[in-house]
């Protein structure tokens, strides 16, 4: 990741996460896009059935959550 570029076609939050990738700044963007799905989807989810389902699938994003905190620790 090279400090001091930026994302000029950043205008909603899956616009920024393929700039992203596009420039190799994340990777997994499968996951990364699960997660925002997942994001959005709580965002307007009143379903205790549907939110149980979401809660279930967050396991999944705690290693890519944690590797890509290490690596914005590299940053510093």
């Amino acid at each position: 990741m090279s400090s001091g570029q930026g994302l000029p076609d950043c205008t909603s939050p899956k616009a920024c996460l393929k700039q992203a990738f596009s420039q190799e700044w994340l990777e997994n963007e499968d996951i990364r896009l699960a997660m925002l799905d997942a994001r959005n989807r709580m965002s307007h989810t009143y379903s205790a059935k549907d939110a149980l389902a979401i809660y279930d699938s967050l396991r999944n994003f705690v290693s890519p959550l944690k590797h890509l905190s290490a690596r914005l620790e590299k940053l510093d």
